[in-house]
Parts: C-alpha cells; structure tokens; sequence
C-alpha cells in the first residue's frame, strides 16, 4: 500500500472533524449559540476550502462579506454620549448640539491569529506498514491509519487545548494589537474584552482602542469577594443572579440592551451549586432544549427567568461571566480551517535531513466582541455550598 498525500489528508480531516465538533460546538456555550442552528455552520469547521463566520447577526449582509476573510475586522463605536434630551417650552428655541454626530463614532478592529500545530512520522514506521501490504493490502492500510491516529490524535488535542484556553485568557498589550501586523500573537480573550481596563490594567486597550479614555468600549467589571450574593460573602444564589442582572451592574446595561446578559458562563465547580439551588422556577434542561434550540450543545443548562448558565471548563477560575451573545463573532478564515500542509520528507528537504515526514495542521481565527459595554465579568465567586 502506498502511501498517498491526498488520501492520507482526507483521511486526517475525517479524524479531525467529530474532534472539532465535540470541542467547539458540544460544550463550547458561547461559540454553540454563535454557530446558531444552521447545521451547515458546523459542517464548515474543519473544511480548509471554507471559512466559517459565526454570529454577527446584527451585521447587514454587505458587511459581512466585506468582513469575511479580509485582514482587519473593523467595527464602529460610540465614543461619548450624546446631548440629552430637553424640554422645549411654548414659544422658547429648540436646543443645540454640542458635537456632530459623525464626529461621536469611532472605529475598532481586530486581526486574525495563526496558530500552528506541528506533527511528524517516522519514515521507517511507514515502510513497516507499507510492507505488510505485499501479502495483505488491507493490512497496511489499517497499520497506516493506525499510524495517523496516533500522531494526530495526541497533537491534535494539544493544539485544541491552546486555542481553547486562549479564547478565554489571552490578554493582548496595546503594542500587541497592532493594525500593521498579518497576525496578532493571541486572541483578545472573553476575560480581556469583559473587563474595563482599569480592574485590569493590562486589559486597557481593546481592537486598537485605549478604553481609559474611550470609556463607551468599556466592559463591567467587579470583584463580588467582600459581597453577599448568595449564602455568604463571594457566593452567588439563583437570587444573586436576578440581583446582578436586575440591580446592581446589570441594572444601566439593560436599559441599554433588553436582553442583555441573557447567556451567564461559568465555571463547573460554581454552576453545580448553582444547579443545585435551582428549584422547580429554575428548570435544569439536560437535554432536546426546545428553548435553546441550539443543534449539538450537550451540556446542561439552568434557565433563569430569560437567562441561561452553562459551564465551561476553560473560564477561569472563581470567575462569572454575563455575556450578550448578540454582539460576538468568531471567525475562521477560508484556506486556513484547520488545514493540513502537504508532508514533507524531511531527508530530501534538507541535506542530513532526519528520516520522517512532517506537516503542519494550521488555523487562522478570531474572536471580536462589538459592545464590551453589554458585557459582565464577575471575580472572586466562590462556589455555593463550598
């Protein structure tokens, strides 16, 4: 049996795919709700001849298309408030304005990050195999594939576990996001976007913009150690929640947005006490959610009010995040979907070369939220019944 690029890649996507779909999508809350209910959203993860441009769906279809694929995910932001509203009485002038409307939006944006995830075969474990194929052509080819699974698999789920934990924690300076630059070292994580800038100082700068002093692109913020939202000092209850989300910081950004803060993620230690305080109001859906609708999400959820927590084992610990799907994208561009290279034979590339074949399986990515200032991070939770 020979050993033949095109088939062996084929053969290495097939591996992939169910991989990316259980990553991704099965226990991913905010890229499944993203991806949505188009089943073909999912079919295009892991398609290196497909991009995949999830959520947005408050992006007209002109900008998408733009956006797809290009260097720079550019948005637009408020940068100030505009003048209030005011009485006019009988007879008097109609008010003024201070600024030009034009003159009050300013624009952000991010680029892609490249990650790149290394694997090598030695060659003489592909000869064995190719051998055995004299006398049984089946043979060799499972001892190929045996071969592949093996090398991918391993490094494959390493290359994962780096994408995943960055998604939630990469943190980017200002001099990191650079517009000049192909590719950003990182991606600008959940836990940088959610934050204002000041609670952490390194998360000051957001899609190029210093958020100190365009405060509009701030996120919310706030270590609840020292407060009771719960059953003693750092917890959160179901009531904590409808507390954060009806009073406290939840309180101006609702006014802003009706349903903000509609998707609550945290970590699995704190959503089990949460699930386990739920009571016959606070349904735990396990399974078939009608009201999610979300195809392939596997976790459980509770539902609060119009509100759902799920877990995710990458966000980071003691941490709670209220977050308006609405206004996240995650993007993969086309002809970088978890791509596998063409191998290359090491020996023939380079003189002394050592004896294996290697490649490369790369992905080119980002994640941009549009209104950090509908977004809430909470620090310091400590788990109920703890």
């Amino acid at each position: 049996m020979a050993w033949v690029d095109e088939n062996i890649n084929t053969y290495v996507r097939d591996l992939i795919r169910p991989v990316l779909h259980s990553t991704y999508v099965s226990v991913r809350p905010l890229l499944a709700i993203l991806a949505g209910r188009d089943k073909a959203n999912l079919d295009r993860l892991g398609d290196p001849d497909a991009g995949a441009f999830w959520g947005g769906n408050n992006i007209g279809i002109g900008e998408r298309n733009m956006l797809s694929g290009s260097l720079t995910h550019k948005f637009r932001y408020q940068k100030s408030q505009t003048d209030a509203a005011a009485v006019v009485t009988e007879g008097a002038a109609t008010p003024t304005s201070t600024v030009f409307s034009e003159d009050n939006v300013g624009t952000a944006g991010v680029n892609w990050t490249h990650f790149w995830n290394p694997l090598k075969i030695r060659e003489d474990s592909i000869l064995n195999a190719q051998n055995v194929s004299g006398k049984n052509g089946e043979m060799g080819r499972l001892q190929i594939a045996s071969i592949i699974e093996e090398a991918i698999g391993m490094g494959f789920q390493r290359a994962l576990e780096k994408q995943q934990s960055n998604l939630w924690t990469s943190e980017l300076s200002a001099g990191q996001q650079s517009f000049s630059a192909q590719t950003w070292p990182g991606y600008i994580g959940v836990q940088q976007w959610c934050d204002d800038g000041v609670v952490t100082s390194g998360a000051a700068t957001v899609g190029g913009v210093d958020r100190t002093v365009e405060t509009e692109l701030k996120g919310n913020a706030k270590s609840v150690g020292s407060t009771d939202f719960g059953d003693g000092a750092g917890e959160v209850n179901i009531r904590g929640i409808r507390q954060v989300r009806l009073f406290d910081m939840y309180g101006s950004v609702r006014k802003k947005y009706a349903s903000a803060g509609n998707l609550i993620v945290t970590t699995p230690e704190i959503w089990e006490g949460i699930s386990n305080a739920a009571d016959l109001r606070n349904q735990v859906n396990s399974s078939d959610i009608r009201e999610f609708a979300i195809s392939g999400f596997k976790n459980p959820l509770v539902k609060i009010d119009d509100a759902l927590v799920a877990w995710d084992h990458d966000c980071p610990d003691g941490e709670m995040y209220f977050l308006t799907p609405e206004f996240w994208t995650f993007e993969i561009q086309s002809g970088a979907n978890f791509a596998v290279e063409p191998w290359q034979r090491k020996w023939l590339v380079d003189e002394g070369g050592e004896y294996y074949r290697f490649t490369n399986i790369h992905t080119k990515s980002r994640l941009v939220c549009r209104r950090p200032d509908l977004q809430v991070k909470l620090t310091d939770v400590v788990a109920l019944n703890s």
